[in-house]
């Protein structure tokens, strides 16, 4: 079975995205069903439960400038270099990204499409589109699924017009940007940087920026799900942002390392000064945040598992066809058939590269895909039987 493995390895041939061919090498990792879901762009159907997270999130931030229609299809340089991820970053691998060449591949955040956007002198703007991730199969994980990004820029007038005696006394930076910007590869990981604020960033600039990007979130989760629904603040790590953050709402769902019933809703934190400084906006500072219409839907209908959105069913999506978006939806079930655990085996060679484990488990799960659709629940469970304290022998899962 793993011999004849729906991931091409050895690709030399083109592939066809949306009407545009792109060659192929041994980075391809596509597998068919993959590039079967490209084509449904879910947030655009009307009436979609995606659709009406949407359009809901998007009047919450009525005067910012919505973006579409960037292409999925970005450089390496994009989806990574442009966001100051490192060259040895684990999102890099194979196993966590969806690649048509070595130098192309599927973008895994609207992230990708900042810089472009920046660049272009939007100030504020949100992107929306579908993103792509080799990730695990259980009820919050698909290949496939869609987000929404926000970036906020701010000069020293509009950070600091609303606080009294500020505006005038205060600056931004505590230094100008350097006259000959290095290149971003260069830029210290997010980790390295002080805790709470960037060195080129003031102490007021920091407070004020967070107390922004903080306070319009927390009013969009309270706005979407209610005034008394529990949220918190965790700390977070992004290449991109610093210091950075998460916001969390008790759900309820329970899965993976999650057992305490709180669910991620979105990512955020202080745009790293070294993307404006490239972006010619070396005078201002930002913030960036995105989250996954999916969690989104899911805790506001009540849908329990996410690759219900990928359902053609009538009985799912006649649920969400409403005339007014805000109109309060409850999913009710559409199949109460009951789980059917199933056993399988394999025996491989030798598994000593560190990331074999991983590398084998994503393949398997685009079979698994490929083969059975979004009938399987869960893959979970993987049991290592090693021969003779070799890592070699039988792989095992449920």
């Amino acid at each position: 079975l793993c011999s004849t493995s729906v991931i091409s390895r050895e690709s030399s041939k083109k592939v066809c995205i949306r009407s545009v061919e792109y060659e192929t090498d041994k980075w391809y990792n596509l597998s068919p069903k993959t590039l079967d879901l490209i084509s449904r762009n879910l947030h655009n159907q009307e009436h979609h439960p995606l659709w009406l997270i949407k359009q809901r999130i998007v009047d919450f931030f009525y005067r910012v400038r919505l973006s579409t229609s960037c292409n999925r299809v970005v450089s390496t340089f994009q989806n990574f270099d442009s966001l100051l991820v490192r060259s040895d970053h684990v999102s890099r691998r194979p196993t966590d990204t969806y690649y048509i060449n070595q130098n192309t591949c599927l973008r895994s955040h609207t992230s990708a499409h900042e810089m472009e956007l920046i660049k272009s002198g939007l100030n504020a703007f949100i992107t929306v589109g579908d993103v792509y991730r080799r990730d695990d199969i259980d009820a919050l994980h698909y290949p496939v699924f869609h987000q929404l990004e926000g970036v906020r820029l701010f000069s020293k007038e509009e950070l600091f017009q609303d606080v009294p005696g500020m505006s005038n006394a205060s600056d931004l930076f505590n230094f100008e940007a350097p006259a000959v910007l290095p290149p971003l590869s260069e830029a210290p990981p997010s980790s390295d940087l002080p805790d709470g604020r960037q060195p080129r960033h003031s102490p007021e600039t920091a407070r004020l920026l967070e107390i922004q990007l903080k306070s319009v979130l927390e009013d969009l989760a309270l706005n979407l799900f209610g005034k008394d629904t529990p949220i918190r603040w965790v700390p977070a790590y992004f290449p991109f942002t610093n210091p950075s953050f998460e916001l969390e709402v008790h759900t309820g769902m329970v899965t993976g390392n999650d057992t305490d019933g709180w669910t991620e809703m979105l990512g955020c934190g202080i745009l790293r000064q070294e993307i404006l400084d490239h972006c010619g906006a070396s005078d201002k500072v930002a913030y960036a945040f995105g989250l996954g219409l999916e969690r989104w839907a899911m805790k506001l209908y009540g849908i329990p598992d996410i690759r219900l959105f990928w359902s053609k069913d009538e009985g799912f999506l006649h649920q969400f066809k409403v005339d007014d978006i805000n109109k309060p939806i409850t999913f009710k079930a559409v199949s109460n058939y009951p789980p059917c655990p199933m056993d399988i085996s394999f025996w491989l060679p030798d598994m000593s590269a560190s990331d074999s484990h991983l590398e084998f488990e994503r393949d398997f799960y685009e079979i698994v895909r490929e083969a059975a659709g979004d009938l399987v629940e869960q893959v979970s469970g993987w049991l290592i039987f090693y021969l003779q304290n070799k890592l070699q022998g039988t792989f095992r899962s449920t």
